[in-house]
């Protein structure tokens, strides 16, 4: 059995969305309840120093100073699971070339 669906008028209205995200300066991305990486803009692969095609389904977690990963994935789950209504952490990311960041993160449920 295969069933269809007209999706055109949603992906038309998820335009506007697209490029607002695509253009952005600031790096935005959404996790799944894994804590891997779903969508990213263009300005989260610039400074994670990665393709988005690398970057898509994997652990954000691997991008992230050792000595910043327990509070990082803490922070995370306490969003995830409705503890907190945001997240506002400074935390090191190390990009494949091997060079440190320092980022703020800004998270909300």
């Amino acid at each position: 059995i295969m069933t269809f669906r007209d999706v055109t008028e949603a992906r038309r209205a998820e335009l506007p969305y697209r490029r607002l995200v695509d253009a952005s300066p600031y790096a935005i991305y959404v996790l799944d309840t894994r804590g891997y990486f779903t969508e990213l803009n263009p300005a989260a692969a610039h400074i994670l120093g990665a393709p988005l095609q690398v970057l898509a389904n994997t652990p954000y977690l691997e991008r992230i100073a050792a000595s910043d990963r327990a509070p990082t994935d803490e922070a995370f789950r306490a969003l995830a699971e409705g503890r907190v209504p945001t997240v506002d952490l400074e935390i090191d990311i190390v990009r494949p070339a091997g060079d440190v960041r320092r980022v703020q993160l800004v998270a909300g449920g």
